[in-house]
C-alpha cells in the first residue's frame, strides 16, 4: 500500500514538473508581446498568459526635453482579474534609465483597484519634467 502511494505521488510530481513556467520576466527577450506602442509609450505583456486569470504587463515611457531623450521609465504589474473585479498582485519599477545628467525622483508609486500609478519628477540644473503614468487592467483582462 505504501509503495503504491509512493509511486502515485512520484508520478504526480513528474507530471507537474513537466509543465512549463515562464523563464523570463517582462523585461526579458522574446517572451513579451507588444500590445500598443507610439512615440513615447510601449505597453507589453507576457505571451501565453491570456488563458489564466492572471496577467503580467509593463508600460514603458520615454521622456524628452528640448528634443533630446532624457529618460526611459517602465512599470510592471501582475493583475488578477475575473468576474466583476480586478486587483494588483505585484508592482515594480522595472526600468529607470536617465541620460545626460538627469535624475528621477519618485513621489509616489501606488496601486488601487486594477491600476498602478507612478508619479515623480525628472530634474537637471533647476529644470523639472513631471512624470506621471499608469498601468491598468480591467475585469476582462484588457491591459491599458
Amino acid at each position: 500500500m505504501k509503495r503504491t502511494l509512493l509511486i502515485i505521488l512520484c508520478a504526480l510530481f513528474l507530471v507537474s514538473a513537466a509543465i512549463p513556467g515562464f523563464a523570463e520576466g517582462p523585461a526579458g527577450g522574446s517572451s513579451k508581446e507588444v500590445i500598443r506602442e507610439n512615440d513615447s509609450i510601449r505597453i507589453y505583456q507576457l505571451e501565453g498568459e491570456t488563458r489564466s486569470s492572471t496577467r503580467t504587463a509593463s508600460k514603458e515611457r520615454r521622456y524628452s526635453s528640448e528634443g533630446s531623450l532624457i529618460a526611459e521609465i517602465a512599470i510592471t504589474g501582475t493583475f488578477h482579474y475575473g468576474g466583476n473585479s480586478v486587483s494588483v498582485v505585484s508592482k515594480s519599477i522595472s526600468k529607470c534609465v536617465t541620460y545626460d545628467g538627469w535624475t528621477f525622483n519618485r513621489s509616489s508609486f501606488i496601486s488601487t483597484g486594477g491600476s498602478i500609478v507612478l508619479t515623480g519628477t525628472l530634474t537637471k540644473s533647476g529644470t523639472t519634467v513631471n512624470v506621471s503614468f499608469s498601468l491598468s487592467c480591467d475585469p476582462e483582462g484588457n491591459i491599458y
